[in-house]
């Protein structure tokens, strides 16, 4: 609680209110329009997956090396089709194509930000919570860091494309931290395309699924 206290608040009052004031109205407006859009299909990122990892690792911790391969592959097919879906629905609803590199670039911030959470299941499930602490506020840390040098320094122009791109590398260096951890708890990764392992493996997620859903809506 108390990492969190010190990070996430100066994050959402500092960075992202400095940043919106230096943008102004209209292009950070426009940000925070496409931001909230792309989270629309964004159950399908998790689909329950990561506290379902958590609860099942708590209580066999041995599971781990086959559910995480499983699992990971899972991730790896509903990205592709959450990618896929956003740009279709914002073709559908008329979304002009010069922003449509914007949508690629947060729905792919999405990706790796629910990537990034599941290998956090894994750590919580395994109860390293210390672990798990640090790693819960890693990604926004980052982000002030490179944030802070598009505002403060002469080095970047402070943009919105740049602005997306300063999470991008915060949320790609967090989970590949995040995964290095989980990394030497297991022996090897390997996609795991058995049909009765991913069947049986989405029915036992389908009722976090549904919280994840109803949350949403």
């Amino acid at each position: 609680m108390g990492v969190n206290l010190l990070i996430k608040p100066f994050w959402i009052l500092g960075i992202d209110r400095a940043v919106q004031n230096r943008l102004g109205f209209d292009a950070y407006g426009q940000y925070y329009i496409l931001f909230n859009f792309v989270l629309l299909l964004s159950v399908l990122l998790d689909f329950g997956i990561a506290n379902y990892t958590t609860s099942n690792l708590a209580k066999n911790a041995n599971l781990i090396e086959k559910q995480f391969s499983a699992l990971f592959t899972i991730k790896l097919l509903f990205s592709a089709l959450y990618i896929a879906l956003t740009l279709v629905l914002a073709a559908v609803l008329g979304y002009d194509q010069s922003v449509w590199y914007l949508i690629l670039m947060l729905a792919i911030n999405q990706v790796i930000s629910f990537f990034h959470i599941y290998f956090r299941s894994n750590v919580s499930g395994l109860q390293l919570f210390k672990t798990d602490s640090i790693l819960s506020v890693l990604d926004r840390l980052l982000m002030i860091l490179f944030c802070s040098i598009l505002l403060f320094t002469n080095l970047f122009e402070l943009n919105i494309t740049n602005f997306i791109y300063a999470q991008t590398l915060g949320y790609l260096i967090s989970a590949a931290i995040s995964f290095s951890f989980i990394r030497t708890k297991i022996s090897k990764v390997k996609l795991i395309f058995d049909k009765e392992i991913l069947w049986d493996i989405y029915k036992k997620t389908a009722p976090y699924a549904l919280l994840a859903l109803l949350m949403t809506l």
